[in-house]
């Protein structure tokens, strides 16, 4: 009998949910699932009727299992809705990633600059709109408050202050290429944090290797710490409502097919790729929306830091005594930037 309890107690997530869908179980609710469950991990396993809420809720059910919290949905199929991310790609069309720890309302700004900036290619109302949301005192918080908070960006913490007070003199093209090399360096220290062997790394295909061991991690964080079936982790399932992952997706596409493509490979113009502006192949990537881009990256990967747990708790960027000084400095930065280029105009 013992024998027979603890095998009925080992049955696999997967395997009784293929049982609560192959004998229609879950189609006849929770009369008919809820004594299954117990059946296999007792009546004291806490059995009921649960839902996961993301952007679109996961129904099904909630059980104790081998001293775990586990769930199973009512099927097999990913919660359908508009999208985690609708406007993405058009985001991508301007070579932005979705900027993370950014309000609703501040993204609609984005996407309407982009939508009324389709009919001319020289409108500068992208830059325009980003300029006015990371503001030069937004960036002193954003670099107090998260950035200078976060191992992964310390060896290059001066390089990025340097980098944000060029831009604000007015020396785009020295900000761009220096904040590239500091992106890369951090993914690198992110990688390294994952795994010691991505110490060093310089290759494109070892950069996407540690994009992908990120992503691995995003799926494991997934569901809060509940045990689910396997299918319920695949990206494939992920995808269409975990914020998370978007948002690597997302970066990785942009860093696999743009930013660190080779030159020659690049589809449709660019304003910003690696290889051509570390090579000296385009020299006219001083453009605001090339620094912008960049900042956005680094609050991305600021974010994943904090997500995978890398010495920071929570991704709040507060505004303390040392951001406002921060913020003060680069407001008077971009103060006499303004002056200097009215009065000598490069």
């Amino acid at each position: 009998m013992n024998t027979l309890r603890a095998l009925k107690m080992t049955k696999t997530l997967e395997a009784i949910f293929y049982q609560c869908e192959g004998t229609g179980a879950f189609k006849q609710g929770p009369s008919t699932v809820l004594p299954i469950l117990k059946a296999h991990y007792g009546d004291d396993c806490g059995a009921s009727v649960h839902t996961i809420h993301h952007l679109s809720s996961i129904a099904g059910y909630r059980f104790v299992r081998e001293g775990k919290v586990s769930f199973i949905p009512k099927e097999k199929c990913p919660p359908k809705g508009g999208g985690t991310f609708p406007f993405a790609s058009l985001l991508a069309s301007k070579d932005l990633i979705v900027p993370p720890l950014l309000m609703p309302k501040h993204m609609g700004m984005i996407c309407r600059a982009i939508e009324a900036g389709k009919s001319n290619s020289e409108s500068l109302s992208v830059d325009f709109c980003l300029a006015s949301i990371y503001t030069p005192y937004d960036m002193g918080r954003y670099f107090e408050s998260l950035f200078n908070k976060i191992d992964s960006f310390q060896p290059y913490i001066k390089h990025i202050d340097e980098c944000i007070r060029s831009y604000l003199y007015g020396h785009v093209s020295v900000s761009v290429s220096g904040l590239i090399l500091a992106a890369e360096g951090i993914l690198r220290e992110i990688g390294t944090k994952i795994d010691s062997r991505f110490e060093g790394i310089t290759s494109k295909d070892q950069f996407v290797n540690v994009i992908n061991n990120i992503e691995d991690e995003v799926v494991k964080k997934a569901y809060s710490g509940l045990e689910v079936p396997c299918f319920m982790r695949k990206r494939e399932y992920l995808i269409e409502f975990n914020e998370p992952l978007c948002l690597v997706d997302g970066f990785k596409n942009y860093f696999t097919t743009r930013l660190y493509e080779k030159t020659s490979d690049v589809k449709g113009a660019i304003d910003m790729n690696r290889h051509s502006i570390l090579h000296g192949l385009i020299m006219d990537f001083n453009k605001p929306i090339n620094f912008y881009r960049l900042f956005i990256m680094l609050v991305f990967l600021a974010f994943i830091s904090v997500l995978l747990g890398h010495n920071r708790a929570s991704a709040f960027v507060e505004e303390t005594e040392t951001s406002k000084k921060k913020s003060n400095c680069y407001n008077e930065l971009a103060a006499f930037g303004a002056f200097m280029k009215v009065k000598y105009p490069v």
